[in-house]
Parts: C-alpha cells; structure tokens; sequence
C-alpha cells in the first residue's frame, strides 16, 4: 500500500510537494501550517515539541523551514492536525 494512502502526515507532504515543487518552498509552507496549528491550540513550542516527542529547538527549526521534519515528526504532526479537523465537525 503507497505510504500517502497509509500515513495522513505523509499525504500532507505530499500535497504541499504537489503544489509548491520546489523543496524549500514545500519546507516553507509546512513549517507555516505547523506554526499555524501550534498556535490555534495555544501551544508554546516547548509544549508542542514535548506532545511530538520532539524538542523545542527542532520545532523552531522546523517552523523556520531550517530542517527537513523527520517521518515520526511528520507523523506526530499530521496527528496534531487530524485532532483539529475532528474537533471542527
């Protein structure tokens, strides 16, 4: 089964890949939607970093379109934005 159709967090990447093409542009636009959902649940970056498993340092990075998000940080994130999307029905 192609990871996308398994993985929402993949599917998203891939989307934003479709639609920017070039890397750091899809970088750009991702680390903006995570920005974005951190502060629609009023989260700090220190917060978000520890319900991902993560560090505030590589949030902030990510955010800043400065690292390439690892699949589990792709992961936890696309858990993060599908959470929101139920809470919005």
């Amino acid at each position: 089964m192609n990871d996308a159709l398994r993985n929402p967090a993949s599917c998203w990447m891939h989307v934003l890949q479709r639609k920017h093409k070039s890397r750091q542009k899809v970088l750009i636009a991702y680390g903006a939607e995570v920005r974005r959902l951190r502060k629609e649940h009023g989260l700090t970056q220190t917060t978000l970093a520890k319900k991902v498993s993560s560090s505030k340092t590589a949030i902030s990075d990510l955010e800043r379109a400065l690292v390439n998000p690892s699949a589990q940080l792709r992961e936890e994130v696309g858990r993060l934005r599908d959470e929101q999307k139920r809470l919005e029905r």
